[in-house]
């Protein structure tokens, strides 16, 4: 374990810029980083910059730019930097590292970056504003890396990179599978919108039984009951993120009243609104939260 310090040469922040000009340089900024650590250029800002800019903070092959402020959730999303055949720049809210290449590899450091943005080393790490937060440069800077050789350092790399791509493919898989399920829909039953079929419309309450989970209250949770439960974040469009369900209390009487079956149709209430999926006992057991229908 060293600190990320002493195997980093060069941290430097980008540049603030309000212009966005068509014969401008490319700025990498917030949104063009996914938190996957992915690179998105479908929307780049491109914004003037002096040959001097230019000359210390154009992006090379293998900076890693680190995220210093975003909302608290978001700072610290990190990318390896590919060139895209001009020149690129980035913005203020970037720190870029340079890695020394003879100890640690700009790959494997983008890769463990973002695994303590998924473990959330960041977040505690930051500093809040009203509707910002930051991550000091020393405090990145002083944090621990575990440091095997180079080469188990690329083998690492170049593993998470296959998963990724195998990752990419299926999402592409699952994109063409939604189409293909929309278009099936469309002519069976025509546009929900306009209703070409003529379907009666019927209220949600005349054919379905809703209800709100149970409402969570630490002060009420005694620990003598406690029961998996799905809240709002467990919920995505049309499949369940099992791989973080937190526990409250539920007695014999909320276990009747809260327990999930076979068949029911989920429904976030909050965040992005009308999410949904339908439960097919995933679990054995399971409750529901009240920022769910």
């Amino acid at each position: 374990m060293v600190s990320l310090s002493d195997v980093i040469t060069s941290a430097q922040p980008g540049f603030a810029s309000g212009e966005n000009t068509s014969d401008g340089v490319a700025q990498i900024r917030m949104n063009n980083i996914g938190i996957d650590g992915s690179l998105n250029w479908n929307q780049v800002r491109r914004v003037p910059a002096t040959d001097r800019q230019l000359q210390r903070l154009a992006l090379r092959e293998g900076d890693v730019l680190f995220n210093l402020t975003n909302s608290p959730d978001l700072v610290g999303k990190s990318a390896i930097f590919q060139p895209i055949g001009e020149p690129v720049v980035f913005s203020n809210h970037f720190l870029r590292l340079r890695t020394d290449n003879k100890r640690l590899d700009p790959r494997y450091l983008a890769r463990w970056l973002t695994s303590q943005w998924q473990h959330r080393v960041f977040h505690g790490l930051c500093t809040r504003w009203v509707n910002q937060a930051s991550v000091r440069k020393d405090d990145l800077l002083a944090l621990q890396i575990p440091l095997p050789p180079l080469p188990e350092q690329k083998r690492i790399a170049a593993i998470l990179d296959k998963a990724d791509a195998i990752r990419r493919k299926r999402r592409q898989a699952l994109g063409l599978a939604d189409q293909f399920l929309r278009a099936v829909f469309l002519e069976m039953f025509g546009d929900p919108v306009t209703n070409p079929k003529g379907w009666p419309f019927k209220k949600f309450s005349d054919v379905c039984d809703i209800r709100l989970g149970k409402m969570l209250d630490a002060k009420k949770q005694t620990g003598n009951h406690g029961r998996k439960y799905l809240r709002n974040a467990n919920v995505q469009w049309n499949r369940f993120d099992l791989n973080d369900l937190l526990e409250m209390d539920f007695d014999e009487k909320d276990r009747k009243t809260f327990d999930l079956r076979d068949g029911d149709v989920l429904i976030c209430e909050g965040g992005e609104v009308g999410r949904s999926a339908i439960w097919r006992n995933q679990l054995g057991e399971c409750y529901f939260q009240k920022a769910l229908h």
